[in-house]
Order: C-alpha cells, then structure tokens, then sequence
C-alpha cells in the first residue's frame, strides 16, 4: 500500500500562494503567484509513489488537478 500525497494550494490573506500537503497544518511552501506555487507543488508530488496536487479557482472550486505516480523500471 502507498502513501499517497495530496498537496493543496491556497490563497494567503496578503494574496501570496501556499501549498499545504493533506493533514498537515503549516505550508510547505508559500510563493508571491499561483503559478510558482504550481510549479513547487508539482515537484514535490513528483517525489512521491502516489501523489495529487489540487489548484483552486478563484471561487475555491477545484479548477485542475494533477496526479502523480511512480513509475515502476
């Protein structure tokens, strides 16, 4: 069984992103755009055997989602 990550961007009150992995409650990390955000999340889903990133709309709806997974060799 697999440990899989969900990483969740959001908007900060000063409108900076942050990217705060499921059950955790500190951000990961916290970039100035959206889309530095993206990018940083994406890498550290790509570390995982099972991982998701989930990028809101500006209605906090889910506007896409990536998946992740491990490919075996």
């Amino acid at each position: 069984m697999t440990d899989r990550r969900i990483y969740h961007l959001t908007r900060r009150a000063d409108d900076s992103w942050q990217v705060i992995r499921e059950g955790f409650r500190r951000p990961h990390i916290i970039r100035e755009t959206k889309e530095e955000a993206v990018v940083v999340a994406k890498r550290l889903a790509r570390t995982s055997q099972e991982a998701q990133v989930i990028v809101p709309n500006d209605d906090n709806f889910i506007e896409r989602k990536y998946c992740f997974v491990a490919r075996s060799v």
